[in-house]
């Protein structure tokens, strides 16, 4: 007999109750319905926003659809990603791993229109529905009346001046000191930045000299600095590239310096080699001639801040790379980077160096960003160099950026301490990089890689820039974690003239609905790579309903391993070694996936293709090709 012994029926109400037909289940004992409460949204921008809801269960989905209406959906509706109507809605999941607040990027929305975020939970039985007030997208090019106005141009710019059009402040540092100090709220708590190069980095951090936010906003306030919205695209330019003369017989104290030509600049304290191309920490030295350095502190620091959003900034030749939340701090929650154009930002030898670094972050959003060449003195092909990389986060929302000429499109080197969702990569578009999705551990004995969904991405192997060898799609090697790094899901992503994954140490990875067009080498392998760590066992849970042109993958434990080349063996073994998968690619594919002009870089399917209705939901396999990369404005 069921435990269930009661429904109750609501009405309708903004604070989660239920709408009329909608009935949650209350039971005697043995399981419960999430309970959501706590909803909110607004909008970060005129097509993009955010929406958070608390959840008090900490398993299964979460669902979400944004309608421009304030009735509520049934549960099933939400689900389906439809509203109250039965349409198709702007929607989103996320798996839930942890109780409390659940933050979600929305993209899509159009400028200037009203709308309203609706959750339900997923659980045994359903959560109640639960919707946000409404919120409204800012119009196209709309620019906020109360932010204040940085204009290093302007003939009459100062620090002093109120901070308006007429009468701008000169540098970016002064703005980030000062918004925020007494919050204005209601998201109006911001800066603009006029076209201009701004050169300037701060004094009052010993090390970390960039220039940084100094207050904090709030859950849904956030505290923004971006580019005039009627200025050029790309037109506010933070550049940390500049001469530096060193007269002999001065000493510079606290200065960090990649220095780009070699033999230009003597610091004769720093060594016996006169090789200064890298970066280095100049205490006490003498100097003469004069050098073009790029400062390595980089351009932004966030260090343990919270809701900030940077956002359409042009940062280029630093050595410390464009937005870095600095770890050490304390968390950086919810900061948002997006739109950005971030460059030419080369590191020391060995030196994490990225366009933007998630350090210690939480509830981040990093989207629509175009990164490219990113070094290590002046090495590409150092493992080190990534448009993205990370330390410790929680929670990442990795979103339509294009990222290339790097080592890595986005590293996670070290995860998180706590088992909740690391990061989620989607319609991104990485190129000519060596690896596009690199998971991995700052060393033996690190927490477990958790909860990396990767899904809905566009790669392009190394065709343009062949220094990396094959490029990979996703690699993910923790084989040295305390503990079985678990929950990799690698779903609807197109990989062209690229290997889809391999694995070292990471249990019940699921790959499905994939494309990839790798014509040899190795597809796919998995490696249990060392007896010291006998439990980081290498692992397919799933492993169907892909794509490929040829077969070559290998399962191997302790250097004893099986090695498919065909459909047919493959399908026939499963459910040995690193493959737990019993019916490896049952719905698998071998063929051309009759892409449009593949010549031309248009991935899209043609009719007939294989790939199309393939996939296990009953959708197409691959990226989405209406919605990848970084479309900028």
């Amino acid at each position: 007999m069921s435990d269930w012994t009661k429904f109750l029926d609501n009405p309708d109400g903004p604070d989660g109750t239920l709408r009329g037909g909608d009935k949650v289940a209350v039971n005697n004992g043995t399981a419960s319905a999430a309970i959501l409460t706590s909803a909110s949204g607004s909008a970060t921008g005129s097509t993009t926003g955010n929406a958070s809801v608390n959840t008090d269960k900490n398993t299964n989905t979460l669902y979400l659809v944004v309608t421009e209406s304030a009735t509520k959906p049934l549960a099933t509706e939400v689900i389906l990603g439809l509203d109250h109507l039965g349409a198709p809605a702007i929607n989103d999941s996320k798996l839930v791993t942890a109780i409390g607040a659940q933050v979600f990027a929305i993209t899509g929305l159009t400028a200037s229109t009203t709308y309203y975020a609706h959750f339900v939970h997923a659980t045994t039985p359903n959560s109640n529905v639960i919707s946000t007030t409404s919120f409204t997208t800012t119009a196209s090019g709309a620019i906020n009346p109360n932010f204040f106005i940085v204009d290093n141009l302007h003939a009459s710019a100062s620090n002093s001046n109120p901070g308006t059009l007429a009468s701008p402040w000169l540098t970016m540092q002064h703005a980030m000191t000062t918004v925020g100090s007494v919050p204005l709220g209601g998201g109006d708590d911001g800066a603009y930045f006029r076209s201009g190069i701004f050169t300037e980095h701060s004094t009052d951090l010993e090390i970390f000299q960039s220039i940084h936010p100094d207050n904090s906003g709030t859950l849904g306030n956030q505290i923004t600095f971006e580019r005039y919205p009627t200025d050029a695209i790309d037109s506010a330019i933070i550049d940390q590239e500049g001469n530096i003369d060193v007269p002999a017989g001065s000493f510079v104290i606290g200065e960090l310096y990649t220095i780009k030509t070699a033999g230009t600049t003597d610091f004769t304290a720093i060594g016996a080699s006169d090789n200064l191309v890298g970066r280095f920490f100049v205490a006490t030295g003498v100097g003469t001639g004069t050098g073009i350095a790029n400062k390595s502190v980089g351009c932004i620091n966030i260090c343990g801040y919270n809701y900030i959003t940077i956002r359409n900034l042009h940062m280029r030749n630093s050595g410390g790379g464009g937005v870095n939340m600095t770890n050490g701090f304390g968390a950086n929650i919810g900061i948002i980077v997006e739109g950005c154009y971030v460059h030419d930002h080369n590191g020391s030898r060995g030196g994490n160096i990225a366009g933007i670094m998630p350090m210690s972050s939480q509830d981040s959003i990093i989207r629509n960003n175009l990164i490219h060449d990113i070094r290590s003195q002046y090495d590409i092909t150092n493992g080190n160099c990534s448009g993205i990389l990370s330390y410790g986060q929680i929670n990442t929302i990795i979103e339509n950026n294009e990222i290339y000429n790097a080592a890595n499109g986005v590293f996670n080197k070290n995860p998180n301490a706590s088992s909740v969702r690391s990061m989620e990569c989607r319609y991104n578009y990485t190129h000519d990089v060596g690896i596009g999705y690199r998971l991995t551990l700052a060393g033996g004995g690190s927490p477990p890689q958790w909860d990396n969904y990767i899904h809905h991405n566009l790669h392009v192997g190394d065709s343009n820039l062949p220094v990396f060898g094959q490029s990979s799609f996703c690699s993910a090697d923790p084989y040295e974690s305390s503990s079985p790094s678990t929950t990799l899901i690698i779903e609807n992503n197109t990989v062209i003239d690229a290997s889809l994954c391999g694995v070292s140490g990471y249990q019940g990875v699921q790959v499905r609905n994939n494309i990839c067009t790798l014509a040899s080498g190795q597809v796919i392998g998995a490696n249990t790579a060392s007896p010291s760590y006998p439990l980081n066992v290498s692992d397919f849970a799933i492993l169907n309903y892909n794509l490929y042109a040829q077969i070559n993958m290998t399962f191997d434990q302790y250097g004893t391993g099986i090695n498919y080349t065909s459909l047919a063996a493959l399908q026939a073994g499963g459910g040995v070694l690193t493959l737990s998968e019993t019916l490896p690619e049952a719905n698998g594919a071998v063929g051309d996936p009759l892409f449009t002009n593949a010549g031309a870089g248009d991935y899209s399917l043609q009719v007939g293709s294989p790939a199309i209705g393939a996939a296990s939901d009953g959708g197409n396999m691959g990226f989405d090709p209406t919605n990848y990369g970084a479309t900028r404005a």
